[in-house]
């Protein structure tokens, strides 16, 4: 994921307004949700990212872990993991020699196609996930633990409804 410059704190909403006389095209609303949404973000990734340090992990290698953990067949086409990740071959690349450095993946080269490369979890990746898949879990539900239920699926919601709208426009875009 590629970090924005974190703001510290967020310009206080009479400043939006202030700024919306010089921009007419600003709705400060529109815009304080904006900030809040990117912020929350920004505070939510930081935690993440320390809890997946502790266990040398990215947030982008975790995704490749879990994602393997998940295979049927239990080995998947690496390019086959980049689509399901939405990153490109390239940077899946980057990722799996990390994973297979660090011991947690082994690589098999295709028997029928020899260029096809097959990525499994190594018994050392299993036993990581075993590990660290609870805690992790933990840390991101005391994350929002804040909330009611009733408010998490209001929050849910809404962005769910700002998402269908950009693909939306994004699809009559093309």
């Amino acid at each position: 994921m590629m970090r924005r410059l974190p703001l510290k704190e967020l310009p206080r909403y009479e400043c939006l307004i202030e700024a919306a006389q010089l921009y007419p095209e600003l709705d400060p609303s529109a815009c304080e949700v904006y900030l809040n949404l990117i912020h929350i973000v920004d505070l939510l990734s930081e935690k993440e990212e320390a809890y997946l340090a502790k266990y040398d992990l990215s947030q982008a290698r975790f995704v490749v872990l879990k994602l393997l953990s998940i295979a049927e067949e239990g080995s998947v086409k690496s390019s086959d993991i980049a689509d399901r990740a939405a990153v490109s071959k390239a940077t899946m690349t980057g990722l799996l020699d990390a994973l297979e450095r660090q011991g947690l993946i082994e690589r098999i080269i295709g028997k029928e196609d020899r260029r096809v490369i097959f990525v499994k979890l190594s018994k050392k990746g299993k036993s990581l996930l075993a590990r660290m898949t609870p805690g992790y879990f933990k840390c991101i539900s005391q994350m929002t633990s804040v909330l009611r239920e009733e408010e998490r699926k209001r929050i849910v919601a809404s962005m769910q409804k700002i998402k269908t709208e950009l693909a939306r426009k994004e699809q009559s875009s093309k």
